[in-house]
């Protein structure tokens, strides 16, 4: 398939999902991004930031398949469902197709595991009342509360107790949403 860029995406654009749920062979659903950005739990509990969210039915047996626009490419691979009976309740997540052309990279160069940049530093998202004490006019970026003096943020010159608005020229609100980033864009 070709690989979609996943950053053009929008609420309501038509996607299809397939699939081999329940031990079927290849079946196909369609449906909607329902929504951008989500923030997910892996089954090993770690965290799968900014997943896209569609009401395509993925059932047991589509993670891996494909999700792809209405072109054909390859937009994202379905990889979760948010269900308390087991099967689809219209709540489907895949990894946007610009991580998965990282993983690509990544495994045509000879890797075994998927790696992501570090970013050496940690912080927390500056909501209403830390932009006030700030004085900042808007709540928005990330307040770096500690930095490794190894760190890439360091090197280029930032300290703790600078924000961070964005990365690659997309905004950033919590370090989550920066690896991201960091990882779609390819920067170390």
């Amino acid at each position: 398939l070709p690989l979609g860029d996943s950053e053009n995406l929008a609420v309501g654009r038509k996607v299809l999902a397939i699939g081999n749920p329940f031990a079927l062979d290849t079946i196909l659903t369609v449906g909607v991004v329902s929504a951008l950005g989500r923030e997910i739990k892996s089954m090993n509990n770690r965290t799968i930031s900014n997943v896209i969210q569609t009401d395509a039915a993925i059932n047991p047996g589509n993670s891996g398949g494909a999700l792809i626009d209405l072109n054909g490419a390859l937009i994202g691979i379905n990889t979760s469902i948010l269900t308390r009976s087991g099967g689809s309740n219209g709540i489907g997540f895949a990894i946007p197709a610009n991580l998965v052309s990282r993983f690509i990279e990544q495994s045509q160069a000879g890797h075994d595991r998927f790696t992501r940049p570090w970013a050496g530093m940690s912080g927390q998202s500056v909501d209403g009342d830390i932009a006030a004490s700030l004085s900042l006019d808007r709540p928005g970026g990330i307040l770096i509360s500690d930095i490794h003096p190894a760190s890439p943020f360091k090197e280029a010159g930032f300290q703790s107790g600078d924000v961070i608005l964005s990365v690659g020229g997309f905004p950033v609100n919590t370090t989550q949403e920066m690896i991201f980033r960091m990882t779609v864009e390819g920067l170390n």
